[in-house]
């Protein structure tokens, strides 16, 4: 992690915490908009820094590399997911959310006891089953 990095999420990270834990700072005026406009001139700074770097050789011979980098990048991905006769990152993702739907389900449900029947517990696991038997 670069140096410049580490400032952005140090600060960031300082502002969510002190926000969180004194919420008397949500409504002081003085503070968020001290915060506000320190991070806007950071980011501005680093943004023009980053600009000035970039005219260099240096900065064209990184930004160069960088943009083959992202060609191979986008490449792999491409051919991972979009492999044939392979469903792949697809079948991933489709899992991703049926899961994440499953525990949102679960634990927007979890005190109520007409939720957690048999049949819903059973249905819930032979579908969850079925889906993964059918991508094997």
């Amino acid at each position: 992690m670069k140096s410049d990095e580490l400032v952005n999420v140090g600060l960031l990270g300082t502002f969510g915490y002190k926000l969180y834990t004194e919420p008397g700072l949500r409504t002081d005026q003085r503070f968020l908009t001290t915060s506000t406009v320190t991070a806007l001139a950071i980011f501005g700074l680093e943004g023009w820094y980053a600009d000035a770097y970039c005219k260099t050789e240096a900065g064209q011979r990184e930004a160069a590399k960088a943009r083959e980098e992202g060609a191979a990048i986008y490449t792999k991905t491409r051919e991972i997911v979009l492999r044939p006769g392979v469903l792949g990152g697809l079948v991933g993702a489709v899992n991703v959310g049926i899961l994440g739907g499953v525990g949102y389900w679960s634990w927007a449900n979890w005190d109520r006891p007409s939720a957690w029947d048999r049949r819903t517990v059973a249905a819930a696991t032979v579908g969850l089953i079925a889906l993964f038997t059918g991508e094997g």
